[in-house]
């Protein structure tokens, strides 16, 4: 009982060790984006040993919206690597910021007294 929980346990971490030592990890890349390369690679596993038509179908489009997400933000971050400003920009427009420059307030408060042009 002892030996097959150790058992369990330890190949357990290796696979999961396996399963991270081959993840090809870019600077961008977030933990979001690495927890999405381990559901892949789990559905890739899964599709591999029952090839059933709903597993293959799941696999399908999970790694084609993780192909393109990775394609977009490696191509956004790589062309930009040398351009800091356009590579601010592209993370305001993935937060959804808006550039506020452009708003001026109607007030300023001063000593506690509005102060209005």
């Amino acid at each position: 009982m002892i030996q097959s929980t150790y058992t369990r346990k330890y190949f357990r971490k290796k696979r999961s060790q396996c399963i991270n030592k081959y993840l090809k990890r870019e600077p961008w890349m977030t933990t979001g984006l690495l927890t999405s390369s381990i559901n892949k690679a789990k559905l890739f596993n899964k599709k591999l040993s029952k090839p059933i038509e709903p597993n293959i179908a799941k696999y399908k489009t999970f790694n084609k919206l993780y192909n393109t997400t990775i394609r977009y933000y490696d191509e956004v971050f790589n062309s930009n690597k040398h351009n800091i400003k356009q590579t601010w920009i592209e993370l305001r427009k993935l937060f959804g910021k808006q550039n506020d420059k452009n708003i001026c307030p109607d007030f300023f408060v001063i000593n506690n007294k509005k102060v209005t042009d």
